[in-house]
């Protein structure tokens, strides 16, 4: 099946699942009301309570990823970020809020490389199955206790929970990314295209203990090949020309930015602006000149914040722009090159 069919399905998939999960909480809400002869307004504020949790905290969203988090912990795995719609906690910087195209997402990097397929295997099904524990756990007690206010109040959030967890396991790629299913099945089938994602998630693993000289060079430069417009592929772009650049190898770097810029013209129009804002900046790091004008499908990115920074001259904003780059390699990277190179120019 191509790629857009399988967007098709996904999306027939889910839609079936999610009007199915309407159903449920309306029949669950309609059984209370029954139990509940004369609802007490303790009661009806649940009916009102329940539908309005949903919409503004996501609680599907915000368990899928604590499961993430906590099976990857499990699994030898540390949290750097955790982020559910705008708002995201990340370890260091605290609570800031920034968009993401993705409902939910959490970054994980290895505390070390031993069996790291089989333990991102682990944390990547954590987030399924904690949606559906917690709502098949909160479906069996709803029958067999008393409907009090807290149990009914969870019980009306249950079929979401479910829905959440049938849209993560469905493999397909998505505007926002793959899901956890795509993910799970590129690394059972260990495609090409995991192989250089496990590559760039250990040297993020060695980075938070090391520097980009403690980085293997066959780690970055002897991967599989994929295609070259892929996340994880421009990922070790980044990681190639910082590892160059850091240990003095300008021209290497040079290289990894052509590539990048080449990149830009197969990618989808916002992609390929953030791209450019990138190289850009990476060419103002060899030589120090800013001719470049931001395309305006990259304004509220790291990398548009970067560049306009850079262009006024301000170190502070793009100090600010560096601590809030969610990609910890980049931003490590970043914090020497504020010290070595921008510093000096700004």
């Amino acid at each position: 099946m191509s790629g857009r069919g399988k967007r098709i399905l996904y999306y027939a998939i889910t839609t079936a699942a999610g009007l199915a999960s309407v159903a449920c909480a309306v029949l669950t809400a309609y059984s209370a009301a029954l139990e509940w002869a004369k609802l007490p307004s303790e009661y009806l504020a649940v009916f009102i309570a329940a539908p309005c949790t949903l919409l503004l905290l996501k609680p599907g969203v915000v368990i899928h990823e604590l499961g993430h988090l906590l099976v990857g912990a499990c699994a030898g795995m540390k949290g750097i970020s955790f982020s559910v719609g705008f708002i995201n906690i990340s370890r260091g910087k605290g609570v800031f809020f920034q968009l993401s195209p993705a409902a939910g997402e959490t970054q994980v990097i290895p505390r070390t490389s031993k069996n790291l397929r089989r333990r991102m295997m682990a944390a990547t099904l954590g987030g399924i199955a904690m949606n559906f524990v917690v709502g098949a756990t909160v479906c069996v007690l709803f029958f067999m206790l008393p409907k009090t206010p807290a149990l009914v109040f969870f019980a009306l959030l249950a079929p979401f929970q479910l829905y959440e967890g049938i849209a993560a396991v469905l493999p397909a790629e998505l505007g926002a990314g793959r899901t956890d299913g795509a993910l799970f099945s590129e690394l059972r089938r260990n495609t090409a295209e995991s192989d250089v994602f496990l590559r760039v998630l250990a040297a993020q693993g060695m980075l938070e203990k090391g520097e980009f000289s403690d980085l293997p060079r066959s780690l970055l430069f002897d991967a599989s090949v994929v295609r070259e417009d892929s996340a994880a592929f421009l990922s070790l772009l980044h990681l190639r020309f910082q590892y160059l650049l850091y240990l003095g190898d300008e021209g290497g770097a040079a290289q990894q930015i052509f590539r990048l810029e080449e990149l830009s013209e197969y990618l989808p129009s916002a992609d390929s602006a953030q791209v450019l804002c990138d190289a850009a900046f990476m060419r103002y790091i060899l030589n120090g000149t800013m001719d470049f004008e931001a395309p305006k499908e990259a304004k509220k990115t790291a990398a548009y914040n970067r560049i306009a920074a850079v262009k006024e001259a301000k170190i502070n904003p793009l100090k600010r722009s560096v601590q809030k780059e969610r990609s910890l390699g980049i931003r490590k990277f970043e914090e020497m090159l504020l010290k070595k190179y921008i510093g000096k120019r700004t």
